[in-house]
């Protein structure tokens, strides 16, 4: 009995098993970009990938059975089509790309078909256009721009590949820290199947030129300044060159103390910096407040740095002064009565030797005459003595 369940469970999975067989055909294969057009996939073609692959259909009935779109690898899978049941497989995408393989394949049963396409192609020359009339001459230095066309990039001098039948915009490469801007940033363009479309793109160097306003400080105040006072520093910046540009300065000796920077302006390293580039013809004011602390402080002078992408063409007016003069605050302490400065009104104690032959004098200091007082009376005691001993010998005699 157990013989018999098994043998018939076998006969079923086996009768299943031909049943699905009959009813789950395969087909898969490969979309690719079959760039030399021979139909064969080539070292360095790339795939579809995640793109569209087939459209399949019952070739008898014309009923639509699936679309099949390819994996990263660019391949396509399509299970579970009807045996026995003839199909018309259709590469799916015709409408963006010319075929390089039949486009179409009818057939009965799975199988494995690869389909070549072909995207069109966008070529041309970058190069420096020294004099600016938009085309390569002898001399003019080749560039290797990355271009971006749609999610393409370009290689070499240059050349997107694969591109799909349609309308497109090509985005120049931003080469400014090469100094270099390109003629257009962007160009318009129309790329039919598989076809090949050139355009030259010149890049030239622009006319860099920033220019340094007059410095002025404020607000107003006649005469001297004081230590402890606050000024503003502030100046106008003018891009004269063609193409916009960062801008950094320096205020050098300021013998100040930086309280704040003004709108648009921030402190970089042991400069400043406008926060925004500077476009042509625009001009920005840059303001600073500073402390004064020194009293030794003369001024203010502000260098302007070459423009951060393409420099500075005429160094000229880069660099402006302003003459400043600050005073100390008179000092509150009371002058000393026991020491004399130096400079003071008060006369010294010592007496002025004679000028001219005129008589000595005791300087006019309020100071007593004592040591000549003192000479005096030594000499009439000494008068008194001898008178007294002279006497004393008369009487004796």
């Amino acid at each position: 009995m157990k013989k018999l369940v098994a043998v018939t469970a076998v006969l079923m999975l086996l009768g299943g098993g031909t049943a699905l067989a009959q009813d789950g055909e395969v087909l898969d294969g490969l979309i690719w970009f079959d760039r030399n057009g021979n139909g064969v996939v080539d070292a360095g073609e790339p795939a579809l990938a995640s793109g569209k692959g087939v459209r399949v259909f019952n070739a008898a009935t014309k009923e639509h059975i699936g679309d099949y779109g390819t994996d990263a690898n660019g391949r396509y899978r399509a299970t579970g089509l009807p045996a026995g049941v003839p199909l018309a497989i259709y590469n799916a995408n015709t409408d963006r790309y010319a075929t390089t393989t039949p486009s179409s394949v009818f057939r009965t049963g799975g199988a494995t078909l690869d389909f070549g396409i072909r995207g069109g192609v966008v070529t041309g020359s970058a190069f420096v256009d020294a004099d600016r009339d938009g085309v390569r001459d002898a001399g003019e230095r080749e560039l290797q721009p990355a271009h971006r066309l749609g999610g393409l990039t370009a290689t070499g001098s240059y050349r997107v590949e694969d591109v799909p039948e349609g309308d497109h915009e090509l985005v120049l490469a931003d080469l400014r820290a090469q100094g270099l801007l390109p003629s257009a940033v962007t160009a318009e363009l129309f790329v039919g199947k598989g076809e090949q479309v050139r355009l030259d793109t010149p890049y030239f160097a622009p006319r860099a030129d920033l220019v340094l306003g007059a410095l002025k400080l404020g607000p107003d105040k006649p005469g001297a300044r004081a230590t402890g006072d606050e000024v503003e520093l502030s100046f106008a910046i003018t891009n004269s060159g063609e193409a916009a540009d960062g801008v950094r300065f320096t205020v050098d000796r300021p013998k100040a103390k930086l309280l704040s920077t003004g709108e648009g302006v921030v402190a970089e390293g042991d400069g400043f910096a406008l926060t925004a580039p500077l476009e042509p013809g625009a001009t920005a004011t840059a303001r600073l407040r500073y402390a004064l602390t020194d009293p030794t402080i003369t001024g203010f002078r502000v260098v302007l740095a070459p423009g951060t992408s393409f420099g500075d063409g005429d160094p000229s007016d880069n660099t402006a002064e302003v003459a400043l003069s600050v005073t100390a605050p008179p000092s509150s302490t009371p002058p000393s009565t026991t020491s004399t400065a130096p400079g003071s009104s008060t006369a010294p104690t010592t007496t002025a030797p004679p000028v001219g032959g005129a008589p000595k004098q005791l300087a006019r200091t309020g100071a007593a005459p004592f040591w000549p007082l003192v000479t005096g009376l030594a000499l009439l005691v000494a008068g008194l003595a001898l008178h007294h001993a002279a006497r004393t010998r008369r009487r004796r005699a």
